[in-house]
């Protein structure tokens, strides 16, 4: 019994020593209830005391089993409120501590907040104070130096402060000013250079398009004229063939009118290479008409009068109508003859023998009109657009481009027109409406003073 006893006292002794300890940390209610602890413990002490001493009592007088049993209900019935009590003040301490621990685990998260919170201020204060006013001269300079990188030399930046970074951005700008300075010296000697190009470079495309407009002037001027002159040669060579030829046995009057004819056409031809040589000599390369009042009756009665025998010989008849009194125009008497000739040329060619070829002077207004109308077989309706285009084919049986026993091509016509609207007339040509063949009008304007009364054959 006393060995089974001895670890119990030593026990409550230790508790009881550790509770003295408590009640002089506690203070307040938790002291008192400290205080309470260790008398419940006393009284457990006791009671334990009181439960060895009666057995061993009883094992000492050889009472027997009741007097151990009175003893140990004895001890039951005292120590059971004691425990009960302890029990419960432990599970009211435990939930005092559990509070406790809620409550300082509160004030913990409470207090690491605030830090966290003065913290973050903290950092935040100490960003927009110092960290950002950097950050952002860095970001400045940065920006400068690609906006000058790009060619934006205008660009310049704020230096603020007194520290090596403003230094830098000074340093900076005056770069920037000193490469601007550069770069205005350099524009201004390049746009300087680019007039002097563009004045050179616009200086020689007029004089090269002012050549090429005299080349071209010069090689179509003598590809029309070569084809006039095919005009009157042709002439030449049929009074010589006449006046060759043993069958037809000239007299002396046709032999003379024919010297005169091929007379006639050699001072035509003489015209034409002078034409020539003007054109080769002029910077323009074109051939300047001659203006002086003539009498467009007599250019076209000379005209008529040039073909009159080439178109007996064809058997077709010229019958001419010209306006009474002067129809007086502003022009080149040659060229307009050349013209007007080279129209009735073509309608001899086109026409069949035994017909009639009219040619008519009338005015209109303030123009003078003359009409040249053959009895052929016309042109194709299609090629009458183009009839005056260089090098177009009239089409049809009727070519009226003085080609029709060759391939020829559109160069009389074409120099017709040229002529005529050199001028300040209009040239224009249809197939006739009430019968075969085609009519060719000129207009010319009248110069002031010309007057028409009626027609005369």
């Amino acid at each position: 019994v006393n060995q089974s006893y001895e670890p119990v006292r030593r026990t409550f002794t230790r508790l009881l020593s550790l509770n003295v300890l408590e009640v002089d940390l506690e203070t307040g209610d938790g002291k008192s209830a400290a205080a309470t602890k260790g008398l419940n413990l006393s009284r457990m002490k006791a009671l334990f005391d009181n439960l060895h001493r009666s057995i061993g009592t009883s094992l000492a007088d050889n009472t027997g089993g009741a007097s151990g049993q009175g003893a140990l209900n004895a001890f039951g019935v005292g120590i059971s409120p004691i425990l009960f009590q302890a029990i419960d003040n432990e599970r009211q301490l435990s939930a005092t501590m559990h509070r406790r621990i809620a409550s300082l685990r509160k004030r913990l998260i409470a207090i690491a907040i605030a830090l966290v919170s003065a913290t973050v201020l903290l950092s935040l204060a100490i960003y927009f104070r110092f960290g950002r006013p950097l950050l952002g001269r860095i970001a400045e300079t940065v920006q400068g130096a690609e906006a000058i990188a790009g060619g934006k030399l205008t660009t310049r930046l704020n230096p603020t402060g007194h520290d090596e970074l403003t230094d830098l951005m000074r340093r900076f700008n005056t770069m920037a000013g000193s490469l601007a300075a550069r770069e205005d010296v350099l524009k201004t000697a390049q746009r300087d250079l680019q007039e002097t190009v563009d004045r050179q470079t616009a200086d020689l495309r007029q004089a090269n398009e002012k050549l090429e407009k005299i080349d071209i002037n010069r090689r179509r001027f003598f590809s029309d004229i070569s084809h006039e002159l095919r005009t009157p040669l042709t002439v030449v060579q049929g009074e010589a063939e006449y006046n060759l030829n043993a069958k037809a046995r000239p007299g002396v009057a046709d032999m003379r009118q024919s010297f005169e004819t091929i007379l006639g056409r050699v001072q035509e031809l003489r015209r034409r290479v002078d034409d020539m040589l003007r054109v080769a000599r002029s910077e323009s390369g074109r051939l300047d008409l001659s203006s002086k009042r003539i009498d467009l009756n007599r250019v076209v009665a000379d005209a008529v009068g040039d073909e009159t025998r080439p178109a007996e010989r064809r058997g077709v008849e010229l019958k001419l109508e010209v306006a009474l009194g002067e129809l007086v125009v502003l022009g080149d008497y040659d060229w307009l003859r050349q013209v007007l000739g080279g129209l009735i040329v073509n309608a001899v060619k086109n026409s069949p023998e035994k017909t009639v070829i009219r040619i008519t002077v009338s005015q209109q207004l303030q123009n003078a009109v003359v009409a040249v109308e053959d009895q052929g077989r016309g042109i194709d309706p299609a090629s009458l657009p183009h009839v005056f285009e260089r090098f177009a084919r009239a089409g049809g049986d009727n070519n009226l481009q003085n080609e029709a026993e060759s391939d020829g091509f559109g160069i009389g016509l074409n120099l017709a027109k040229w002529v005529i609207e050199g001028h300040s007339g209009t040239i224009s040509l249809g197939n006739n409406v009430d019968g075969p063949g085609v009519t060719v009008h000129v207009t010319l304007p009248l110069m002031s003073g010309s007057t028409d009364q009626g027609k005369t054959t």
